[in-house]
């Protein structure tokens, strides 16, 4: 097939409780960039905690790319991490058997939907398969929906089941020896959060053999630390995420923000990147990226009034951390599962 021939494609964004794929033609255009014309999706949800649930959705969404074999030219698969290894050989797709959560835990992303597509050899799975992380395939969905200049980075901070962050230039992504997993970062804790630990309660010492006791960006920031906050905080266990008092209400939404700001400032003192994309799939006011703005502000103006080598350059600026962009006809911002899946697309079609 001639590399600038239009391509059928899929993308398989997989998650700790369910999975969305998504095939599209990819047509050619200026600069060796494609469009995307999105044909067919599928949903797929599972109990994380029953094995037989997982391998039965899994194979399904396995038997929807097994009818479109002989058509589609690539495939692209995302999941959480941590991954052995994103470069292909050893390891390559594998989510991590030790430390990565369940229910993909261990899994070989290639092996699962290879059959489907009939790629029995290393090498078959080579030419037509490639693995993501979740994060870095959102960024990459994002750049296209946004046609990201060529030269722009831009990041996209997932905030679901867990917190991560994946970084594109142009429409690739951004290359590093595996991927980012910023959810590690230890947090800075917000004074008025109950899930999080106090000074007293954590040992932060200076001796190298003495126990380090720090909470993560994740364990206060994923979905089930909303729950928990939301229990600690209102005193009751429902589903409304609701309080009577607005002040502790935007004080509980305003914890979680402080926490994704933090991973914003982490991102931007390493690596300044031209746009931050914060997705999220609990955000019912549609304001997570405003709030994290104003406490990102706030980190940097503190900085700056301290004295530290803080700095400024154009794209600091109200819109610099922003939501996901809308699908065309759309007036909500798509779930981090539909950009994932788009740029996943995007990548089968440029492999």
């Amino acid at each position: 097939m001639d590399e600038r021939s239009p391509k059928r494609v899929a993308g398989v964004f997989l998650e700790r409780s369910r999975g969305y794929l998504l095939i599209a033609d990819a047509r050619p255009i200026e600069h060796d960039a494609w469009q995307l014309v999105l044909l067919a999706e599928e949903p797929a949800d599972w109990d994380a905690l029953e094995p037989s649930s997982v391998a039965f959705e899994l194979d399904r969404l396995g038997a929807v790319l097994g009818a479109f074999r002989d058509e589609l030219s690539s495939v692209a698969i995302a999941s959480y991490g941590p991954f052995v290894s994103l470069k292909p050989g050893r390891g390559y797709g594998v989510v991590r058997a030790d430390t990565a959560d369940i229910p993909l835990r261990g899994l070989d992303l290639c092996q699962v939907f290879s059959g489907h597509l009939g790629l029995h050899t290393l090498e078959q799975r080579a030419k037509r398969l490639q693995i993501q992380s979740d994060a870095c395939a959102c960024a990459v969905g994002e750049a296209y929906l946004r046609k990201t200049g060529k030269d722009e980075v831009l990041a996209y901070v997932f905030a679901t089941e867990g917190v991560g962050i994946g970084l594109a230039k142009g429409r690739e992504v951004f290359p590093s020896a595996l991927h980012p997993e910023i959810g590690l970062l230890p947090a800075v804790a917000h004074l008025g959060d109950p899930i999080a630990r106090t000074k007293e309660e954590s040992i932060l010492a200076i001796s190298r053999k003495a126990k380090l006791d720090f909470q993560s960006i994740s364990q206060l920031a994923r979905n089930d630390a909303i729950w928990k906050r939301y229990e600690a905080m209102k005193g009751a266990n429902d589903s409304s995420l609701q309080f009577a008092s607005s002040s502790k209400e935007e004080m509980f939404w305003d914890i979680r923000a402080c926490y994704l700001a933090e991973v914003c400032v982490a991102c931007t003192v390493v690596s300044p990147p031209h746009k931050i994309i914060i997705g999220a799939d609990i955000d019912p006011k549609n304001d997570v990226h405003l709030r994290a703005w104003d406490y990102f502000k706030h980190f940097i103006e503190g900085r700056l009034n301290a004295r530290d080598p803080a700095f400024q350059y154009t794209e600091l600026k109200k819109g610099f951390i922003d939501q996901p962009f809308c699908l065309p006809g759309k007036d909500e911002p798509p779930p981090p599962a539909v950009t994932g899946a788009i740029g996943l697309c995007y990548l089968a079609a440029a492999k």
